[in-house]
């Protein structure tokens, strides 16, 4: 069954009076993906709609570092070097996250991890 499918079964669901549920579910296994829904009920990605704005994102940056000569002039002699530094703008989920999932009927869309409004998430290139 495909994404789409998958999503048309969820909308026709909900209107048929089946209701949507929002449940706060936590990461158990990473590859395959696992999602514990209740103490009983535990859910692999099979069964799980994934969406694109949780996968890892990563960017790749081409940056020059500048090498002085000997004399230390870096405007005479200096040489240029290519430098790629990769970037993760969007980690991977790991296990302990914890996640809002809409249920409906026997579908189980992931919306998104649950954050902290305490914490500032920052990146930094290496």
């Amino acid at each position: 069954m495909s994404l789409f499918e998958k999503m048309q079964r969820a909308a026709k669901n909900q209107y048929e009076g089946m209701g949507i549920r929002l449940l706060i579910c936590k990461v158990t296994g990473i590859n395959p993906l696992k999602v514990k829904i209740s103490e009983s009920l535990e859910l692999t990605e099979e069964l799980l709609i994934f969406p694109e704005s949780l996968q890892e994102r990563v960017l790749q940056v081409k940056d020059y570092k500048t090498t002085a000569s000997s004399g230390g002039d870096i405007c005479s002699g200096s040489s240029l070097t290519e430098v790629t530094r990769t970037c993760i703008i969007q980690p991977k989920l790991k296990v302990g996250d914890r996640l809002i999932v809409s249920a409906a009927g026997e579908e189980y869309v992931i919306l998104d991890k649950v954050g902290d409004p305490n914490v500032t998430i920052s990146y930094t290139a290496k």
